[in-house]
């Protein structure tokens, strides 16, 4: 890759990352007001109930998703070609399953020991189109055309909120959750049917499949063992512990995690990115650089700050009664800090097609969650089950950071240890000042306090990485 195309690139990455930025402050503003509202309105099984129904569904969705979606992106072959056999493989399979599940949803939900569930997995079940349908959207990324992949996106954000907020405070109960979820789903379809420049036609070529599988296959494995991991959990609090502590248990989860979405600001560009710069090491080894000093600043800023104010974050944002959520809700924060800073390195291995990796240590983790999951929580509740997940998660990183080193020259300790040092500080200052927030006022103060700590302190001590960031 020449000067030009480099800068060129560059040009379109950086431009993909502050149309990406923006979609997600719309999406995550979105997000947070409707949570808040339904946290207030709805009862914790409702969300418990909703959780289950979406591990089922979720867990079908991505039975049958071959990743065509990355295939399509990362792929040499012709692209159209690409699409069409892809569209043509997942929408047959796809298809049976969901008449599948409208067939057979009251004998799972005898199967499961959740009869109510029935009728709501007949609705969800219609999201396992999702993948058919997400797979024009490849194409656009090929061509880092972020504001036409954005738009679908904030309008199932929107219609969620104002659909689900709106059943709510007339009194719909879960089915707030149900109709908000469908409506915004439904929304982001049609809008992606109406702006994909190349729909995909029925076409198959079986080289070409074998082809996809041989890139797709790994990833597949690797993406549903990873699914299973991080939703597994879900499964195994609501069989054991009830819907009501499963409602807590998810509502520590989501909060922490929307958070993590931030990355996914960069990790959308950055996949592309490495995939057009594969033999370059030199390239990739100074991006990856940047990626993770940068999530690395806000991630642990905000590790710094939510985990010593976790308590006063629930009870003054959400309310009273999600109390018990507290101590998971601060290890899911450590947890997603962690994800956020190393995960980067997942993108780069993605791009230089070594996918095998993920399928290795994702199987493993699976195996840990499975294993000792059910036995945390019996003993410690959903913060067994917390430490039990923090725990896989935390091997998977150490493994991931292991292969990233045997392709490109990189040093994590180098790159973070002055982050680390700076959080820290940072945190003890938030605890010191925790029971100043008595209110939503002083709850304000005290953040924005710690967050001028925080970056000063980077002034002072980093003043190299704040020109490189600002340069940005």
């Amino acid at each position: 890759m020449n000067a030009g195309d480099t800068l060129h690139l560059r040009e379109k990455a950086f431009k993909g990352v502050k149309i990406t930025a923006f979609a997600f402050f719309i999406l995550k503003f979105s997000s947070l007001i409707r949570q808040i509202v339904l946290a207030r309105i709805l009862s914790p099984s409702d969300f418990g109930l909703i959780a289950f129904c979406l591990v089922v569904v979720g867990f079908l969705q991505n039975l049958i998703d071959l990743r065509m979606h990355e295939t399509i992106i990362q792929t040499k072959e012709n692209e159209q070609d690409m699409l069409n056999v892809g569209f043509t493989i997942q929408s047959l399979i796809a298809v049976i399953f969901v008449i599948g599940i409208l067939i057979s949803a009251q004998k799972i939900s005898h199967i499961l020991n959740k009869p109510v569930m029935a009728i709501y997995l007949r609705v969800l079940a219609f999201r396992i189109l999702t993948p058919v349908f997400i797979m024009p959207q490849a194409l656009l990324h090929r061509i880092f055309d972020y504001r036409s992949i954005r738009i679908p996106e904030i309008a199932d954000s929107l219609i969620n909120t104002f659909v689900a907020i709106g059943l709510a405070i007339a009194g719909f109960g879960i089915w707030s959750l149900i109709w908000g979820l469908m409506s915004g789903w439904l929304a982001s379809v049609i809008l992606i049917l109406i702006i994909a420049k190349r729909f995909p036609r029925v076409s198959f070529n079986f080289p070409l499949f074998k082809k996809a599988l041989r890139f797709g296959f790994p990833l597949y494995l690797a993406f549903l063992f990873h699914w299973v991991f991080w939703n597994a959990d879900d499964f195994i609090v609501g069989r054991l512990l009830g819907l009501e502590t499963l409602g807590y248990y998810w509502m520590a989860f989501y909060l922490a995690h929307h958070l993590i979405d931030l990355r996914f600001i960069l990790s959308k560009v950055s996949f592309p990115v490495f995939a057009r710069l594969q033999e370059d090491e030199v390239r990739q080894a100074e991006i990856l650089t940047k990626l993770t000093r940068s999530t690395a600043f806000l991630f642990f800023l905000i590790s710094a700050l939510l985990i010593p104010l976790a308590r006063p974050t629930l009870v003054l944002i959400f309310g009273a009664k999600w109390i018990p959520a507290t101590v998971p809700f601060m290890i899911f924060i450590g947890l997603v800090s962690m994800r956020a800073t190393i995960d980067n390195g997942a993108e780069l291995l993605m791009g230089v097609a070594r996918v095998k990796y993920f399928s290795i240590m994702v199987f493993l983790q699976c195996i840990i969650l499975l294993a000792l999951g059910p036995f945390a929580a019996l003993r410690l509740g959903i913060t067994g089950m917390a430490i039990i997940v923090f725990f896989a998660a935390a091997l998977f990183a150490i493994y991931l950071i292991t292969h990233v080193k045997k392709i490109i020259k990189i040093s994590y300790i180098q790159m973070l240890w002055k982050n680390t040092l700076i959080a820290a500080a940072t945190g003890i200052i938030a605890f010191l000042l925790k029971d100043l927030a008595t209110d939503l006022s002083r709850f304000a103060l005290v953040i924005f306090s710690c967050i001028i700590i925080y970056v000063v302190l980077f002034i002072i001590f980093d003043k190299l990485f704040m020109r490189d960031l600002k340069s940005y």
